[in-house]
C-alpha cells in the first residue's frame, strides 16, 4: 500500500512507563463508529475533573485488541493516581518503543492513516500487537470546522525492537 499523503513517519522513540487516568470502554468494532465518539464526548465533558496531570495533552490509548473489539482509555498522563474520579480508571503504560507517525488533516481520514500503518508495520511483524499504542490530542488537533484539515497529531505504535 502506498503512503496516504496526510500521513508520515516521524520518528522511532523509546517512551518510559507513564500513567494515563481517564474514562475507558471495550468497544466491539461493528459499534467503533458510534460509540468511540461517544466516549470521547463524554471525556471531553469531564476531563477537568482529572487531578496531578502531567499538561494539558490528551491521550487515546488503545490495548487488548482481539478479532471482535478493542478496549480504548480517553485520558491525561498523571504523576499520581491519587484522587482518581468517579467512574475514571487509571493505566499504567510500560516503557516500550515506538514509531511515531503523524496524521495530518481530517480526522475522517484517521482509517487511511491506520491502514498504511498496518500494512508497513505489522505485516512486517515490526508491531507488537500486544503493547498499547496511543495517539496524542494537543493544541495542534483541531476535531471539526474549516480548519480541520490543518489538524495534527502523533500516533504511538508499538514496535517489537527499534531498528539499527
Amino acid at each position: 500500500m502506498e503512503k496516504p499523503a496526510h500521513c508520515e513517519f516521524v520518528r522511532f522513540e523509546h517512551k518510559d512507563t507513564f500513567t494515563v487516568v481517564g474514562l475507558q470502554e471495550t468497544i466491539p468494532f461493528t459499534e467503533i463508529a458510534t460509540k468511540l465518539p461517544a466516549l470521547g464526548a463524554q471525556y471531553k465533558e469531564r476531563n477537568g475533573e482529572i487531578k496531578n496531570t502531567v499538561n494539558s495533552t490528551t491521550l487515546r490509548v488503545s490495548f487488548d485488541a482481539s478479532k471482535e473489539g478493542v478496549t480504548t482509555l480517553f485520558g491525561k498522563e498523571v504523576s499520581s493516581t491519587v484522587d482518581i474520579p468517579t467512574g475514571f480508571v487509571s493505566k499504567e503504560i510500560p516503557a516500550h518503543e515506538y514509531a511515531v507517525i503523524c496524521h495530518k488533516g481530517s480526522k475522517d481520514l484517521m482509517k487511511d492513516t491506520y491502514a498504511w500503518v498496518i500494512s508497513k508495520w505489522v505485516e512486517h511483524g515490526k508491531q507488537q500487537i500486544n503493547h498499547p499504542s496511543f495517539e496524542v490530542y494537543d493544541e495542534r488537533f483541531i476535531p471539526a470546522g474549516p480548519d480541520a484539515d490543518k489538524s495534527y497529531l502523533e500516533i504511538y505504535f508499538p514496535i517489537a525492537k527499534k531498528p539499527e
